[in-house]
């Protein structure tokens, strides 16, 4: 049954409402303004919350942050299984024709498959929110997802209308060190010039594979096509003696040419105990200060996860209770042409009703 504009808006205000309060959370102790530039909530990421949002939903949203420079903050939000809808009802009117690929995933996870998310980025701090980037995902890098990546990327692209991407998709992963553990995709769909993201999971395995030969990393970077220099490989070798699952990111062109642009992220909350989540931090924090891509605002970071308990009221319930938690999970590194990019850092906003 299709909703009223006003069941609509109430949805989405319901949306923001919640949204605020999690970032009240991530916001305090000065936090906001050091890390997005703002302790309230930029009036961009809020048209983002209301755009994106699934009636009955409960995303998980994703603030990107840099570590040097001017701050800001952009925005992903991530549907997973636990927070996804079987009935798909969207708010805002430029995701109407993504309908088909939140369906898609529903189906997926109603096969018990949990392995899957999407997601889709934001760029607030430009104010661009009427077309963001789209993602694929993997949820749980344990079991990745019980369809094969083939059949995700030829799905995903397919449903985004940009098959012309498939074959190169496909030749790239191939073409990759079977120890590169095919991860996730992204495209920007509104830019069909703009390339499309590949990723690979980096497990201990193959973490363990460079650091015994270093230089290994450098013949798979040339049997790949990627841009590097000397410096470039050993500040990769440097990074990859740190804790951590990583992610390795490529972009891959039309034609098949891979792009400059390199991205090595630090799965964070990868790192069990809490002790060396602090020092995984610290080190690749200090690594990024030591090469001019990062200063002190790392500090605020949260590698230790704030929690919350609230009480609130809801309509058809009456008084309940959520947790809303707030933390660090990814610090990315970057590359453009050989040369280190700016730091960036990932941190997660989620919200749990409890009863």
């Amino acid at each position: 049954m299709e909703l009223s504009k006003e069941e609509l808006i109430r949805a989405a205000n319901k949306a923001e409402a919640n949204f605020r309060i999690m970032w009240s959370l991530f916001s305090e102790e000065g936090r906001g303004k050091a890390l997005a530039g703002s302790e309230e909530v930029p009036e961009s990421v809020c048209r983002a919350v209301r755009e994106s949002y699934l009636v009955e939903s409960n995303p998980e949203y994703e603030l990107e942050v840099p570590l040097i420079g001017d701050p800001y903050v952009d925005l992903t939000v991530a549907y997973y299984p636990y927070g996804t809808p079987k009935n798909i009802t969207i708010v805002g009117e430029n995701l109407h024709e993504k309908k088909k690929v939140f369906e898609y995933c529903a189906e997926i996870y109603a096969n018990e498959d949990e392995g899957n998310g999407i997601c889709f980025e934001y760029d607030t701090s430009s104010g661009q929110i009427n077309d963001p980037a789209f993602g694929f995902i993997p949820y749980d890098e344990r079991k990745l997802s019980s369809v094969p990546h083939e059949k995700r990327i030829t799905d995903l692209l397919t449903m985004l209308c940009q098959e012309y991407r498939i074959d190169q998709a496909l030749k790239t992963y191939s073409e990759a060190p079977k120890y590169w553990i095919p991860f996730y995709q992204g495209v920007a769909q509104s830019r069909p010039e703009a390339p499309l993201r590949v990723v690979w999971l980096w497990n201990q395995e193959c973490k363990d594979i460079y650091m015994q030969n270093p230089e290994q990393l450098k013949k798979d970077f040339e049997s790949m096509g990627i841009v590097h220099n000397r410096k470039m490989i050993e500040d990769f070798l440097v990074i990859l003696s740190g804790q951590g699952k990583m992610e390795f990111q490529l972009d891959v062109y039309q034609d098949g040419r891979i792009g400059s642009g390199v991205g090595l992220g630090i799965f964070i909350d990868t790192v069990e105990d809490a002790t060396d989540r602090n020092e995984a931090v610290e080190y690749y924090s200090q690594l990024a200060k030591k090469w001019g891509v990062a200063d002190d605002r790392y500090k605020y970071l949260l590698p230790r996860i704030r929690k919350r308990k609230l009480q609130y009221y809801d309509e058809m319930k009456g008084i309940s209770h959520k947790n809303i938690t707030a933390g660090l999970f990814n610090i990315k590194f970057k590359w453009k042409k050989g040369q280190m990019m700016p730091l960036k850092a990932y941190l997660f906003l989620r919200s749990h009703i409890t009863d």
